[in-house]
């Protein structure tokens, strides 16, 4: 499978997790105004049509009169198979779900939740390509129920609401991030509030849990990013003072985090408590919009990558540019082995993560900015989709596209290899030529 646009739904698209199979949730909507345009989270599956992958929505969800602008997943350690939890931000409160799939195929009859839709067979009609056979694929797709778990209240005031969400692996801890700069962390199991701080002073634009559940991390539009315990709950370090000393500047701000596991290595296994962080930047004043993506200019975005110290915080190992135009999306595979950016422009990349090497660039996947991205577990079901590839990250944008950008095993033999061979042939042959103009001198 080649890069590629797999769907378009008729409402923009703000948030993309994947479900850890061939599925993946998507929410947006028009927000408040009565604009027609629905507010609604949606489940699509990839499959394949004739030569073709497509995303066939499955299942929505009637969000109300709130679009939902952040969303959070875990499908780790929930107490049932096929069940995962999905906490959406809708205006100051938090909405908590928990979403059991039934498998296509199966006898089980789940009945949907009230404000759930089944997919209509007209939805995917703009999916499949001009010339292609229309085939009724419903009874090789699985289907989802939601059902309430809790409303969080964010706030009692009306003008804060909540502008960033997370969930931990296994969904036990919820953190939520306000426009007031405040951070809140829950306890989902017995829905206790665990702390409160206000740890910034503009938006929270992005938080993220550590994979062991003992770390949380929160950005901010003031251009902060700091590191909390969650069992001491407070303050462990604050990341933009160590990453300002280490780029001798501070003209940029912090825009996304990620936490992934640490890759296994051959003296440790890989652990929950072994764990890397990636964060993005951009400058405090974005570049002019005809500024083409370039590395060599003064301005542009970097990605980061933080490991653990011994103190029980984070330290910078390194970070890397990666050209003029605003990051605007970042995900990390859930094994720590690659992670994607979106960007403003529409652009979308895959990177290996261990190196923060560029591995593959789309340029203009989206007509419009990234919203958001998140990279496809690396299944047998996904390997018949999309064939033989390293990465498969899903992104979508504001004008209700998908798209599958996919990263092709990389070639056995590199370009040193072949300068290696060519060497040692040269060698060879002059070695050979030397030997037999010296037998002939002996004669």
């Amino acid at each position: 499978m080649d890069s590629s646009k797999v769907c378009k739904l008729n409402f923009p698209l703000y948030c993309c997790e994947c479900l850890g199979d061939e599925s993946f949730v998507v929410a947006g909507g028009g927000g408040a105004a009565k604009t027609g345009v629905r507010n609604c989270i949606q489940i699509l599956q990839l499959q394949k049509d004739q030569k073709y992958v497509v995303a066939n929505p499955i299942d929505e969800f009637d969000t109300g009169a709130y679009a939902v602008m952040k969303m959070a997943v875990s499908i780790e350690g929930q107490a049932a198979e096929n069940v995962f939890m999905l906490a959406t931000a809708l205006g100051n409160k938090c909405v908590l779900y928990s979403v059991t799939k039934t498998k296509a195929g199966s006898n089980k009859s789940t009945a949907p939740t009230e404000g759930v839709k089944k997919r209509k067979k007209s939805e995917s009609d703009s999916n499949r390509k001009s010339g292609a056979e229309e085939v009724d694929s419903s009874s090789c797709l699985d289907h989802h129920s939601f059902q309430l778990v809790h409303n969080f209240t964010i706030s009692n005031e009306e003008k804060i609401s909540q502008t960033s969400v997370a969930l931990s692996r296994e969904g036990h801890l919820l953190v939520a991030g306000l426009s007031n700069g405040h951070i809140k962390l829950w306890n989902t199991r017995n829905l206790s509030l665990i702390f409160e701080h206000n740890g910034h002073k503009n938006d929270v634009t992005d938080v993220d849990i550590s994979p062991d559940g003992s770390t949380v991390v929160s950005v901010s539009r003031d251009g902060t990013a700091c590191l909390w315990s969650v069992e001491q709950g407070h303050k462990i370090n604050d990341l933009h003072s160590t990453w300002n000393m280490a780029a001798v500047t501070r003209t940029y701000k912090f825009r996304n985090c990620k936490f992934s596991f640490s890759p296994a290595t051959r003296d440790q296994k890989k652990s929950p408590s072994r764990f890397s962080l990636f964060t993005t930047h951009e400058p405090l004043k974005r570049p002019p919009r005809n500024a083409r993506h370039c590395t060599t200019t003064k301005t542009g975005s970097y990605i980061t990558k933080w490991v653990q110290d011994d103190k029980g915080g984070m330290r910078l190992q390194m970070y890397q540019k990666t050209g003029i135009e605003t990051i605007s999306a970042l995900a990390v595979s859930r094994d720590g082995s690659y992670l994607s950016l979106g960007f403003m422009d529409g652009s979308v990349e895959i990177y290996i993560a261990f190196r923060l090497q560029l591995a593959h660039r789309i340029p203009a996947a989206h007509s419009i900015f990234v919203t958001a991205v998140s990279l496809l577990d690396d299944t047998d079901k996904i390997h018949q989709l999309t064939g033989d590839c390293d990465a498969r990250c899903v992104s979508v944008s504001a004008n209700g596209f998908c798209h599958v950008a996919t990263l092709k095993p990389r070639a056995m033999c590199t370009i040193w290899f072949i300068i290696l061979v060519c060497i040692l042939l040269i060698g060879g042959f002059a070695i050979g030529l030397y030997i037999s103009e010296s037998s002939i001198y002996q004669l």
